[in-house]
């Protein structure tokens, strides 16, 4: 095992390498130095990667993605980015920037421009230059299992070779001496263990400049000779290692002699500098690391990079994303009540892990989190070739087993989990960390679904300071997509399911991923549930071993007979290439078009010049003329001259000037005689030869009814349509549209791996006739140009058929033209109309009966394209699921929010009556898909008077299967007086807007019976629910009495009570001399000079220990007799009153049947009042009391809660 210094013990994992370089080629030396570089600091316990799309893949080289460069980025990890100097500037724009200097910089490229903040190294001190690089790192590029003089004889040695890279192209010319020589060149290139052959037995080899070329005869004994010449060896290369050992300068018999004789010293030699750089790397890495750790995170991950990227937000919002589920996790009153029936009901889950040498610490961190969670029914058993430890044969719910790794250990896993007889079972890797609701999360959705017989859930990553990042969000069970990478992770089976699915995966690497497929091939995909929430986390890296999956994809393709080609995408994620079920499958490929010659003209020229697929038709659908013919002369005559061609079928048929886009795909389907049906729209291009026969491949699977490709814009390469995702963007929307472009990977490689999708573009798709037909097609009659292809595919998947994407094929398309030159002004207008009803129609049938796109994880927001964690709300059923009422509440973040919404919301959660949505008003407005994917049964809908909340309002109320819309109202805000703040945030048409929310609601929820008979013209249904205090945030508080030489007296609230303040302005200044007058939260400047203190206002999570702290002896609550103030609550009298304090107070409607003293609103009533309590302490602390039992016996939250719930239900 590897001795671990204790300087390293707590250190922080140390920045990864990430090398910059050209596609692998053996013939070049500088890249082979790139990819030894990579290879030797994998070796030696750093993590390197590559970027490039081609490696030597003979060695340990991880080629570098996005979603790797995003994993270090959110963990925080500074990469360290090394450039070869034949790289213009730096193209991945992060981390520490090293600058390595291959040759002279300029040589080779041309280029000496670098960014000032560049640390250099170079090869050879040959190649500083004035670049003032400091470090050598002299990386062996020769490998010498190769290129070494074994096997070769000295005095057998004949036949004479050249070589030149760059010279002729750069204008110089071949020496004569040369002429009867073999060449090798770029021309006749030759393979490594060719060239070592050739050296092994030459006599000599000419060259006409610097490579490693020469270096490598001379490991193998045959001497160089350089030819000097001014294009590309005008002087002797420096060479510090070896000198001129084997080496002659020109063609003198007399430096051939000596190179001949020099030669043997050269090997050695090489041998010596290997030692050497073992140094030079130690330095290189303990120079850059430290450069990484004194770099600021700002600096190696720059904002404009960042934003590129669509990483802006993501480490921010993943933790806010995690302190909102914390919040709802660790409220264990919540976590209990709902647990407790599923933990007592069942047989419990059996955990098995398969334990290497090495891996012991990991092992804890799984333990630890078992014994953790709220689930108490689980058995763990451990399966490992090491001994078992001491003191844990003394756990009853952990067994150690000590078997040889191996098969036997399989059979071993199948015994103990027939023994064992657990109705669930799963195998975990070591290092596993469950979150507390792991288990009953897992426990619950069996119990919930009797049907299904496996389940996976979501995870992430932690760092060694417990630092959570990287989730992985996955996308529901996506058959495609979780067979082309390890992204499901480990499987929780039912223990039927596990026994006759061949138990555990020979091999203990990712043993989840075989199993998956054993198990879906017996009981089918639809038979898999997919947890979406973050139960497992894994230190630094997620645990794929991608051989072993590659084995178990193979494998189940070769027992299933079927001829795949499994085709890599990148170190973690592959695509799978299916054969073609029919060689000879005719395709009729359907253009629809408007009629415009360019686009249809382009298009079919590029379909036919670039489709290497050989079979096939093509039909152009095109629009009539007003007079029944086609309306371009050029149009008809093109159509006629290919309607002759002999290479391939071409046909058309006429639709109607006014036909839609359904019409017009309609019309295709129904005259092709072909079993598939490519529709594609005109403005298309085709650039790849195999974009037709992916997508016939994709077909190959019978219940896939529809393969799409990947759709990017002309020139820019920029990403359009990659599969569209149900309510992304309130719609329909394609995920990083216009937001990346083509080569990038995207989130869990969403850009580049095939995928089960809910809708495809209809600007091309390839479709199984029968299938189309079979659902009626497009829906031209109510949707027409909009929405008929997200229609139909929605038609076909409630008939059980596949939509699938494959990004193997691609195309141009930049969408359907939006402009028409024959158009007037009332056709665009109907068009607009047209697609407002279609969308309408569209949501009335296909989001008011599903909660969201499957494949799109209901913790990834819907507003982004670029996958992000929802922060915008806080969802608690979608963590802890139970058979409560679900409310969503849309409130305001003031104290009104919070006293008539969340606080109530927060104690019916802790007592297990409710399950909450907290979605406040600062975030963004909730729209329907928003609402169809979280499925609240009601809405809050507090204060509702904007433009944007009315419109969201008035489309919930027009959809079916919408939920209760409850308005929620406090103030009485058609009666604004002028001198209240809140005026000037009213409409002026605030009772237009009023009736109009709640014309669109259900019922009306308001805190006094004066709102309510305020508005009951307006809405028949109301509902008085008082307000109320919460008991944790208010019974424990006690202020001091009589803490001061005077009595103080005092006043809290908000900004809106200025005019009522002023009515104690003559009061205050009677009774000064008397009392200490506190004010707290705000005060009009005039009355500033009069008081004793003023406090400032308080987050109202602090409020009520701050009015405590007051330590008032008397209170007041001044209110000007207006209609607004007398539709107030009593909220201020229950303030003052939990705390003990007697209260001064108007006598006002909502201050009535209180044991408050009420006035009337007259100085000499106030001073009078007040006097008698400043100069009665008996008398005012009796009123204090009674004040405290009245609050305490009428007003505690949690003693009415059943009051605020079921006038938020319906009826």
């Amino acid at each position: 095992m590897t001795h671990i210094a204790p300087a390293e013990f707590h250190r922080a994992i140390r920045s990864p390498f990430y090398i910059y370089a050209p596609d692998y080629i053996e013939n070049s030396s500088g890249i082979r130095v790139l990819n030894y570089l990579c290879h030797i600091l994998n070796l030696r316990g750093e993590e390197a990667y590559v970027c490039a799309n081609k490696v030597n893949e003979a060695l340990w080289i991880p080629q570098l993605n996005d979603e790797i460069m995003h994993r270090h980025y959110t963990a925080g990890r500074k990469p360290i980015v090394i450039y070869p100097e034949v790289v213009a500037g730096t193209p991945l724009g992060i981390g520490i920037k090293i600058r390595y200097l291959l040759n002279k910089a300029g040589f080779i490229a041309g280029h000496t421009q670098f960014d000032p903040d560049e640390i250099f190294i170079a090869y050879i001190e040959d190649f500083i230059g004035d670049t003032g690089a400091r470090h050598l790192l002299t990386v062996p590029s020769s490998d010498l299992s190769k290129f070494n003089p074994e096997g070769a004889d000295q005095s057998q040695r004949q036949g004479v070779f050249y070589y030149y890279n760059r010279l002729l192209s750069r204008g110089g010319k071949l020496h004569a001496v040369t002429d009867g020589a073999v060449e090798i060149s770029p021309a006749k290139p030759r393979s490594l263990d060719e060239l070592a052959g050739i050296f092994k037995r030459a006599e000599l080899l000419y060259c006409y400049e610097q490579s490693a070329i020469a270096l490598e005869a001379r490991l193998c004994g045959c001497p160089v000779v350089y030819i000097p010449n001014e294009t590309m060896l005008p002087e002797f290369p420096n060479d510090p290692f070896f000198f001129r050992d084997g080496v002659a300068w020109g063609t003198s018999p007399e430096e051939i002699a000596r190179a001949k004789n020099t030669v043997e010293k050269v090997y050695p030699a090489y041998i010596k500098l290997c030692d050497g750089f073992n140094r030079q790397l130690d330095i290189f890495v303990s120079m850059t690391q430290e450069a990484a750790r004194n770099a600021s995170i700002e600096s190696c991950f720059p904002a404009a990079t960042i934003q590129r990227k669509g990483w802006q937000d993501s480490r921010e919002k993943y933790s806010t994303w995690r302190t909102y589920r914390q919040l709802i996790a660790e409220d264990s009153a919540l976590v209990e009540c709902f647990i407790a029936p599923i933990a007592n009901n069942s047989l419990g889950i059996h955990i098995c892990v398969r334990l290497v040498s090495g891996s012991e610490s990991l092992l804890a961190d799984t333990i630890d989190s078992l014994f953790g969670q709220s689930f108490p029914n689980w058995h763990l058993d451990i399966i490992s070739a090491l001994p078992t430890p001491e003191g844990l044969l003394e756990i009853p719910c952990i067994s150690w087993h000590t078997i040889p790794e191996g098969s036997q250990q399989k059979s071993t896993l199948d015994s103990l989990v027939e023994f064992r007889n657990a109705e669930l079972c799963v195998e975990l890797p070591p290092g596993a960390r469950l979150d507390p609701l792991c288990l009953w999360r897992i426990s619950h959705t069996f119990a919930e679904a009797p049907k299904i017989v496996g389940a996976f859930v979501d995870d992430d990553l932690v760092g060694t300071d417990n630092y959570h990042h990287t989730p992985r969000f996955k996308p529901g069970v996506n058959q495609t997509r979780l067979i082309c990478s390890d992204l499901a992770g480990p499987i929780f089976l039912r223990r039927e399911a596990w026994q006759e699915c061949r138990g555990a995966s020979d091999r203990s690497g990712s043993p989840w991923y075989p199993q998956l497929l054993r198990v879906t091939n017996k009981y089918g995909w639809q038979r898999i549930a997919h947890v979406p929430d973050v139960l497992i986390s894994y230190l630094d890296r997620f645990p794929s071993d991608i051989e072993s999956c590659l084995i178990g994809l193979v494998t189940d393709h070769h027992t299933k007979g079927v001829a795949s080609e499994v085709v890599p995408v990148n170190p973690t994620s592959w695509n799978v290439r299916y054969p073609l079920k029919n060689q000879k499958q005719s395709i009729t490929i359907a253009v629809v078009s408007n009629g415009n010659f360019d686009f249809l003209s382009r298009c079919v020229n590029s379909i036919t010049a670039n489709t290497a697929y050989p079979h096939f038709e093509i039909l152009v659908v095109v629009p009539k003329s007003s007079q029944g013919g086609l309306m371009d002369i050029e149009l008809q005559q093109w159509l006629e001259i290919n309607r002759s061609r002999t290479d391939y079928l071409f046909q058309s048929i006429l639709v109607e000037k006014s036909a839609t886009a359904a019409e017009c795909c309609n019309a295709a389907v129904a005259y092709s005689s072909n079993e598939m049906v490519l529709l594609i729209h005109e403005e298309a291009v085709i650039l790849q030869e195999n974009w037709l026969e992916e997508l016939v491949r994709t077909l190959f699977s019978p219940d896939v009814a529809i393969a799409s490709p990947c759709m990017a814009a002309p020139e820019t390469s920029q990403i359009r349509e990659v599969g569209r995702i149900l309510g992304l963007k309130g719609n329909l929307a394609s995920p990083y549209s216009n937001e990346a472009k083509l080569g990038e990977s995207g989130y869990l490689d969403i850009l580049r791996i095939a995928r089960d999708v809910s809708v495809v573009s209809g600007g091309c798709l390839l479709v199984r006739k029968a299938a189309y037909q079979a659902v009626g097609g497009m829906d031209a009659s109510c949707l027409g140009d909009h929405y008929a292809e997200a229609d139909l595919c929605q038609k076909l998947k409630n008939e059980g058929w596949r939509l699938v994407f494959q990004p193997l094929s691609v195309i141009v398309y930049d969408g359907k033209s939006t402009i028409s030159f024959e158009d007037d002004d009332e056709k665009t207008a109907l068009g607009t109309l047209n697609e407002s009803r279609a969308r309408h129609v569209f949501i009335d049938r296909w989001l008011s009966r599903k909660n969201s796109d499957p494949y799109w994880n209901p913790n990834l927001s819907l507003a982004e394209t670029i996958p992000s964690p929802e922060t915008d709300y806080v969802q608690a059923w979608q963590h802890l699921p139970s058979n409560t009422p679900r409310i969503l509440a849309h409130y305001v973040s003031n104290e009104q929010g919070a006293y008539r919404v969340t606080a109530p919301l927060a104690a019916l959660r802790k007592a297990g009556l409710v399950s909450d949505c907290l979605w406040p008003q600062t975030s963004r407005m909730p729209n329907w898909a928003d609402l169809c994917r979280v499925a609240p049964d009601t809405i809050v809908a507090q204060n509702y008077l904007s433009d944007s909340v009315l419109t969201a309002l008035n489309e919930w109320q027009h959809q079916r299967s919408r939920p209760f819309i409850v308005y929620a109202l406090d103030d009485l805000i058609t009666e604004v007086p002028e001198f209240n703040s809140l005026r000037s945030k009213i409409p002026a048409n605030v009772r237009t807007r009023l009736k109009y929310a709640l014309s669109r609601c259900d019922r009306m929820v308001v805190s006094t019976e004066y709102l309510a008979e305020a508005y009951r013209h307006l809405i028949s249904d109301i509902r008085l629910v008082p307000n109320r205090l919460e008991k944790d945030a208010w019974l424990p508080l006690v202020g001091k009495k009589n803490c001061g030489i005077k009595p103080r007296i005092g006043w809290a609230g908000g900004i809106t009570h200025h005019g009522d303040l002023m009515l104690l302005r003559e009061v205050i200044m009677q009774t000064t001399g008397e009392a200490d007058w506190i004010f707290f939260g705000m005060c009009p400047h005039q009355l500033r000079p009069l008081l004793a203190e003023y406090h400032t206002r308080v987050p109202s999570s602090e409020y009520p220990a701050a009015l405590a702290a007051l330590n008032l002896d008397i209170a007041v609550a001044p209110l000007a007799q207006v209609p607004f103030n007398r539709a107030k609550s009593n909220l201020r009298l229950l303030e003052y009153g939990i705390l003990g304090i007697p209260v001064v107070c108007t006598d006002i409607d909502p201050y009535r049947d209180s044991p408050a003293c009420r006035v009337s609103n007259s100085v000499d009533a106030w001073v009078k009042a007040i006097r008698d309590r400043i100069h009665d302490r008996s008398a005012r602390e009796a009123e204090g009391l009674a004040m405290h039992h009245w609050v305490r016996d009428h007003y505690i939250l949690e003693n009415h809660m059943d009051e605020w719930l079921q006038a938020h239900l319906p009826d």
